[in-house]
């Protein structure tokens, strides 16, 4: 099968101890001879036949894949079909040598500068989202479909997750897990000016979350309350704007159209830094 010849496409990612297999998959010429279409669907934002790529490339190499195109000029990741680029680019950079890999060199040779205001919101989004087929599920929807970044974080701070007994499709080990490595990941950028890429790295700075991403909770009640002090922790620093939020995280401020996900303004030094590093040989 053609698609057993983009082995030399896939980079292994994540943490070195995972239990599944999350690889990046490069759009390139070889790539386009197995997929024809497939820039054509990038160029057209067509996730459906894109996700079909990615349901191709899983069953064969048994791997949860995300599709990439790299700047082989400037040595990053210029666009990632899951997740925000900053955040797929520097996972690259940080987790390659942890892996045995079908490629030799990591070809991603620079970090990016994070947006921090972005990171947030799609942490609040990612964990309310887990919150929708439950008891809470009329809250928890209008939070999701609302503008006003102050709600989503009053309605994730009502949520008692000791309260909740069945996550409908999702077991809720694999929630637990899902939510305290976020937490991690997510608390560490943003009040400690550090990246967490692996549940190693998560474990290490937030011991008191172990059980639960190790998938072995043993109580409830401290994820519940690590919940509310990020939410707590958070708030001064966001400002609502109509439609837009400005995050003010570590003085480096960002204007995000709530809905859309998409930032309208960053803090000019976050661009100086962006650029210098995106045109570093």
């Amino acid at each position: 099968m053609m698609i057993k010849t983009l082995e030399k496409n896939l980079i292994v990612h994540g943490s070195e101890n995972s239990l599944d297999k999350d690889v990046f998959v490069i759009c390139d010429k070889k790539m386009q001879a197995v997929f024809p279409d497939v820039f054509d669907f990038i160029k057209n934002s067509k996730k459906n036949e894109l996700q079909k790529i990615c349901k191709n490339i899983d069953s064969i190499f048994d791997v949860n894949s995300n599709l990439i195109i790299l700047d082989e000029q400037n040595y990053c990741v210029k666009w990632s079909f899951k997740g925000v680029l900053d955040e797929t680019n520097n996972a690259l950079y940080n987790t390659f040598s942890l892996h045995e890999q079908f490629i030799e060199e990591c070809p991603v040779k620079i970090l990016l500068p994070r947006n921090q205001g972005l990171k947030f919101l799609r942490t609040i989004r990612g964990i309310l989202s887990y919150f929708s087929r439950t008891q809470y599920r009329e809250d928890v929807k209008s939070a999701l479909h609302c503008s006003d970044v102050l709600y989503k974080i009053s309605t994730l701070q009502s949520i008692n997750l000791e309260t909740i007994s069945d996550f409908s499709k999702n077991h809720p080990t694999e929630v637990f897990k899902f939510i305290a490595f976020q937490l991690a990941q997510t608390s560490s950028l943003l009040f400690y000016q550090k990246e967490i890429f692996t549940k190693n790295q998560a474990v290490e700075q937030f011991p008191h979350l172990e059980q639960y991403i190790s998938r072995k909770p043993l109580e409830i009640k401290t994820l519940n309350d690590e919940i509310k002090k990020f939410c707590k922790e958070a708030i001064p620093y966001i400002e609502i704007q109509e439609d837009n939020v400005i995050f003010s995280f570590n003085n480096l401020k960002e204007k995000i159209n709530v809905k859309e996900e998409k930032i309208l303004e960053e803090n000019p030094l976050t661009l100086k830094v962006h650029h210098q590093k995106s045109f570093k040989k």
